[in-house]
């Protein structure tokens, strides 16, 4: 059941929103612990926050693969809050009030014919500006007539996003839920249905694909209390693992697959990055990253597709969709520790499933490469994190 439920309310809807304050009379959706707010004319007010949220996917289906004419051309970020997915992990179902975030993001610059590019860490695709928001809402009251979900679409254009949105039309979003996935709801007609039969329908096969990289994802994900500020050190050096990282900014996430390589790239998967907060807004407001920052780097396996590229068709468009976590590497800031490269330590969890290594030890192959292609920007690649760029939250 929780391989298909996730993504139920994660497939369709478009668009993107910005600032809450000039409504008045805002009125809660369902119930008193959503951050879901209706104005007085019942449109949806744009959620703030949500990239403090956890992040829990990022698929991706490029114009390029599909004959130019995508119905989501970009990547798609889809966040939750912590207490909702703690809910969810724990019960098996969605709690009233949960508000699932899909943020997009174009395509960076593409030089290939499959909308790929070229770069250092191989061929692949790369995040570009963010391009619109689309958000969901369980409520079973104010949406019966639509199985217990609304969906608003804030707009599928860059930021600013529009300041509210009215539910859309259930032949926009809806109607597509309810026609291939509203059996998914129940856990008995769930139970009466193996994976080998719901692959073998197109829609649901896309639910389920989708379902196992974004939950592999989410369930690991920590709680936003836990973990320490900045790096920690054993005797030796080595730096321990950090913790609480998921409940990080995620700020962006590339891919290089195999298929794009010649079978062999240097990182052959999903690269989700993460940052701690207060270093993401000392970066925005002076170009630089702070003593201390630490960034982090998790890699998840893209489920493989039968095209040679490794893409795979899905009822949202052919693509790549992430699979398991698959490895985990770090960058420290520490100009008295790393003055030999250019102030920042590289670390290598391991490259395989969790568990990672508990501490390891400085890795100078990575520094080399930074320090050949972006010693100037502070040694990371800034242009593929537009948020980086930004000064939003």
């Amino acid at each position: 059941m929780r391989k298909i439920l996730l993504v139920v309310i994660l497939g369709l809807g478009v668009a993107a929103a910005s600032s809450l304050s000039r409504y008045s009379n805002p009125v809660a959706a369902g119930s008193s612990q959503t951050t879901a707010v209706f104005d007085s004319d019942g449109k949806m007010k744009l959620p703030v926050g949500y990239r403090r949220w956890v992040f829990i996917g990022a698929p991706l289906t490029p114009n390029a693969l599909n004959n130019g004419k995508a119905n989501f051309p970009e990547y798609h970020h889809v966040y939750v809050e912590q207490k909702n997915l703690d809910a969810y992990l724990k019960t098996g179902v969605f709690p009233e009030g949960m508000v699932i975030v899909k943020e997009l993001t174009r395509v960076l610059n593409p030089t290939f014919p499959d909308g790929s590019r070229a770069e250092p860490s191989g061929r692949g695709y790369f995040n570009g500006e963010y391009n619109g928001m689309d958000v969901t809402v369980k409520d079973s009251k104010r949406f019966a007539a639509t199985n217990g979900w609304g969906f608003f679409n804030f707009g599928h254009h860059p930021l600013p996003y529009a300041e509210s949105a009215k539910e859309a039309s259930a032949a926009e979003c809806a109607g597509c839920h309810i026609a291939y996935v509203a059996k998914t709801r129940r856990q008995d007609q769930v139970n009466q249905r193996g994976d080998a039969e719901l692959e073998s329908e197109s829609m649901m096969a896309y639910q389920v694909r989708l379902a196992i990289g974004v939950l592999l994802m989410a369930a690991t994900a920590v709680s936003p209390q836990s973990g320490d500020k900045g790096p920690v050190f054993t005797n030796d050096g080595s730096l321990v693992l950090p913790s609480g990282f998921r409940s990080w900014v995620f700020i962006g996430g590339p891919i290089t697959p195999n298929g794009l390589n010649d079978g062999d790239a240097p990182f052959p998967e999903f690269h989700s990055v993460y940052i701690e907060r207060e270093n993401l807004r000392y970066y925005q407001k002076n170009g630089k990253f702070p003593e201390g920052t630490v960034l982090v780097k998790e890699l998840s396996l893209a489920q493989v597709g039968k095209h040679p590229d490794g893409s795979l068709d899905s009822a949202s468009g052919r693509g790549y969709f992430p699979s398991t976590l698959n490895g985990l590497d770090v960058m420290v800031k520490d100009s008295k520790r790393y003055s030999k490269t250019h102030d920042w330590g590289f670390f290598t969890f391991g490259h395989h499933a969790e568990p990672y290594e508990s501490a390891a030890k400085e890795s100078s192959q990575c520094a080399y490469c930074h320090i050949a292609n972006v010693a100037k920007t502070d040694m990371v690649w800034i242009q593929y994190y537009p948020l980086l760029k930004s000064k939003i939250d």
